[in-house]
């Protein structure tokens, strides 16, 4: 049985092939392979900060080919990869046999990128995979966003984890594919303001997919409320941006009960000048609803200030 241990290490803007950050291979020439039958690895991963590595092919923060190892037991503890691009797993990429645990803890991938699949981490093999207190952000790809996980007989648990979705990418998706998943469900992902969560699952194989759709034309959503269903724009209101509602001239939005609706008011004329401003010589304090009171310095003649 081997071990690699890797503590209080720090890889910044390195490139590879395979492996951007950190690279671990057991198959270094076809003369030179491990008996699949009895070799074992322990690696074990501690403070270890990767940021903007590139890896041509595979893991552009760290890559692990274990093809020939009959058991591998991956641990990470409070490190992060930040930043890191390849074509495949942009963050983390495990090559094993079916026999393979990893565990993450306390860690952070953040904003790291795959050309083609796994934005965040892709599993060749049947992976048992423990996500403990995890903050997966922002991690992007054209295809399984999360996690690209081949393994027909591997299982995900997550705790105390969580999943935001790239804002610059709003259409991304955010994939899970394993035979067994615990703890994931589409609360546990955070869209970007102005975009709803659309979610696709087949319960038979534990397949999520969650997209986070931009609002339509006509429709808003407040920033509170990000992830949940568009809202249709009311009369007396502009919602071309999708991300808020702009009330038009004449009118006042007021927050409704639900706190991700707002309703709209009709203003005396010549008070409202859109977007919750008041017209000169009227308080401009959000407090004044309608416009109604005068500004400090002013007094009301008939109607008017």
């Amino acid at each position: 049985q081997s071990s690699v241990l890797i503590v209080d290490t720090v890889m910044e803007f390195t490139e590879a092939l395979s492996g951007g950050g950190v690279g671990v291979t057991t198959s270094a020439s076809t003369d030179n392979k491990l008996d699949s039958f009895v070799c074992e690895m322990d690696i074990v991963v501690s403070r270890l900060l990767v940021t903007g590595t590139n890896a041509e092919s595979y893991g552009g923060g760290i890559y692990v080919d274990a093809n020939q190892l009959s058991g591998l037991n991956i641990t990470i503890i409070d490190s992060t990869i930040v930043g890191a691009v390849s074509s495949n797993g942009g963050g983390l990429c495990v090559h094993s046999e079916d026999n393979t645990t990893l565990q993450i803890i306390n860690s952070s991938l953040e904003g790291n990128y795959a050309k083609e699949n796994g934005g965040a981490m892709q599993l060749d093999g049947d992976t048992n995979v423990l996500l403990e207190s995890v903050r997966l952000l922002r991690n992007s790809a054209p295809n399984r966003a999360l996690l690209d996980a081949t393994g027909m007989n591997s299982t995900l648990t997550l705790r105390n984890c969580t999943v935001e979705a790239d804002p610059t990418r709003i259409s991304s998706q955010i994939y899970v594919f394993m035979y067994e998943v615990e703890g994931f469900s589409p609360d546990f992902v955070m869209c970007a303001p102005g975009s709803r969560t659309l979610v696709k699952s087949n319960t038979s194989t534990e397949q999520w997919t969650v997209d986070c759709l931009p609002c339509a034309r006509g429709f808003y959503q407040r920033s509170i409320c990000a992830g949940q269903e568009c809202l249709a724009c009311p009369p007396g209101a502009d919602c071309e941006s999708g991300t808020a509602l702009q009330a038009d001239p004449g009118y006042w939005a007021c927050t409704a009960s639900d706190e991700c609706s707002l309703q709209m008011y009709g203003c005396p004329q010549g008070f409202c000048l859109g977007n919750n401003e008041c017209a000169a010589g009227h308080d401009n304090a959000p407090d004044n609803v309608l416009c109604g009171r005068c500004a400090p310095g002013y007094d009301r003649v008939g109607s008017d200030c």
